[in-house]
């Protein structure tokens, strides 16, 4: 009978792989930090367009000191606010008004308030204008 043929006793010589080159793997990482960065940009836009950075500029340069109630309310409806709500002092006095516009984007929920202050003759004393998270 045959027997199986004995095995070679010199050893096979492995193969060496080859290394990726140092400027592919600096590429590959260079491209995930410009793909997180997009995504954290174009992430963080307003689906409604509407930055607060522009609104309060806009109120700045049309809402000065002194500006009657009506026109305030004017102002917050050309900019889509339309739930107005009244705000109270320490004495339950009605001295001013606020609402809020939603403001999400892809990565948060998000609105824009709106806060005026008046004073008893019905004019613009204090304005705060804010961008806040929802939780």
């Amino acid at each position: 009978m045959d027997e199986p043929p004995a095995p070679d006793p010199t050893p096979r010589p492995r193969r060496r792989r080859k290394q990726v080159p140092w400027w592919v793997v600096a590429l590959v990482f260079a491209g995930m930090f410009a793909a997180l960065g997009a995504v954290w940009y174009f992430g963080s836009i307003p689906e409604n367009g509407i930055r607060v950075e522009d609104v309060q500029a806009d109120a700045e340069q049309n809402l000065p000191p002194g500006t009657p109630r009506e026109e305030v309310r004017a102002w917050l409806a050309r900019h889509g606010v339309t739930e107005v709500f009244d705000l109270r002092d320490l004495g339950g006095r009605v001295d001013g008004f606020g609402g809020a516009l939603p403001n999400n984007s892809w990565l948060e929920s998000a609105y824009i308030s709106f806060e005026f202050r008046f004073d008893r003759e019905g004019k613009l004393t204090k304005k705060n204008i804010y961008r806040a998270r929802m939780r």
